[in-house]
């Protein structure tokens, strides 16, 4: 059985401050997938609008990667990543969002946690501590300029395959943006494990 206790003192102003900035983060980095969403959409679903749920929104960008990249098997497996860590995030970034902090009681041990309401199915108990609150809070702080640089990688990229090709003013030089020489790639600097697919 889980028990849960809260009280006003679980509501620190250092909670409230973390909890907001979560908040304002996954704004910022919600607004470049939306961006992104917006600008290939009419390209992948003509007629149609980004759906508004986030993980739709990520997953069917994810799958029009992976024609994207086909011959790039490294830029999908980073593009890959940013999703499933962006994911990630997100799962905890929902709980935080909608979640009661309190103590957690179950098996005989008390500790600090969430209680999610979840509809139709009672609560869910997410164990967090201020601790793993104020990392997510670091997390969102690079992801949100990362997010901004791989909403610009992948909208070169789509740039780059379409059929009408763009001209750009390169060193003085108008040049045709291509697959091989758009600029810039995604950004390396979380290359996802080995195990990792897509």
């Amino acid at each position: 059985m889980v028990t849960f206790k809260w009280s006003l003192q679980n509501i620190t102003p250092e909670l409230e401050q973390r909890v907001g900035h979560i908040i304002l983060q996954w704004a910022m980095i919600d607004h470049q997938i939306v961006d992104t969403a917006s600008l290939v959409w009419p390209y992948i679903h003509p007629g149609q609008r980004p759906p508004n749920q986030f993980t739709k929104r990520v997953n069917l960008l994810l799958d029009y990667a992976k024609r994207l990249y086909a011959n790039e098997p490294e830029e999908l497996l980073i593009f890959g990543w940013f999703i499933q860590r962006l994911k990630q995030a997100g799962g905890i970034r929902d709980a935080i969002a909608h979640g009661q902090p309190g103590i957690i009681g179950q098996h005989g041990r008390e500790y600090p946690g969430l209680m999610v309401p979840e509809a139709g199915r009672g609560n869910r108990y997410v164990p967090l501590s201020e601790e793993k609150i104020a990392d997510l809070c670091k997390t969102l702080d690079a992801m949100v300029w990362e997010a901004t640089e791989v909403r610009v990688a992948f909208c070169e990229a789509h740039i780059a395959s379409l059929p009408n090709k763009l001209q750009r003013l390169t060193d003085g030089e108008w040049k045709t943006v291509t697959m091989d020489n758009r600029s810039p790639k995604l950004p390396q600097r979380h290359r996802p494990p080995p195990t990792f697919r897509v």
